[in-house]
């Protein structure tokens, strides 16, 4: 594949965003049954993950790198559609009926890896600068590695806490080089 080859892709891409000044009736690809039911995956994945998403220690980094991902295979999988010509044109409605289930699937998918093959345990024992009591659960502010964040503090543990105690946190660090919070155990 050289340049001239590049170059005319993304010209026919262009080129299947199809005329919308027309409303005629097309009928859609079978294609979009596969988003449609990949967009129920992705959503189940995203709510099973949710929580080992918001555990890293940098939640909006990891949200933000993988959107971008998502595009990028969005824009892969649009091209490998065109090449394989499953869709003659795509209209806007269709970009976004592949652009949602394709990154909302990469979000989970990116946790799930990042949790499960974790390359390193550190251990690190850090003083509590403010305890947070709210109705069902305890959060206390740390400063873990240089960067102050919040923690979540199990029920067994934090009736026995105070400002100023220390706890043992378990840092992981995943494939994806994400740092996760694992376990927080009392020192008393």
């Amino acid at each position: 594949m050289n340049l001239w080859d590049i170059i005319d892709l993304f010209v026919n891409i262009f080129n299947l965003l199809g005329d919308t000044k027309t409303n005629k009736k097309r009928k859609k690809p079978r294609i979009f049954i596969f988003f449609n039911i990949l967009l129920v995956i992705s959503i189940l994945g995203l709510a099973i993950e949710v929580r080992s998403i918001v555990t890293l220690v940098s939640p909006i980094i990891f949200l933000g790198l993988f959107i971008i991902v998502g595009f990028i295979l969005t824009f892969g999988t649009i091209i490998l559609l065109y090449k394989l010509a499953l869709i003659e044109e795509l209209r806007i409605e269709d970009f976004f009926h592949i652009l949602i289930p394709v990154t909302l699937m990469t979000i989970p998918l990116a946790s799930f890896v990042n949790r499960t093959y974790e390359i390193y345990t550190e251990e690190s024992l850090v003083p509590i600068r403010e305890l947070v009591h709210k109705k069902n659960i305890s959060q206390a502010l740390v400063k873990l590695d240089g960067e102050e964040m919040s923690v979540q503090i199990p029920k067994t543990i934090s009736a026995l806490l105070q400002n100023g105690d220390s706890i043992l946190v378990q840092k992981k660090t995943g494939l994806m080089g994400f740092a996760i919070i694992g376990d927080i155990r009392n020192v008393k």
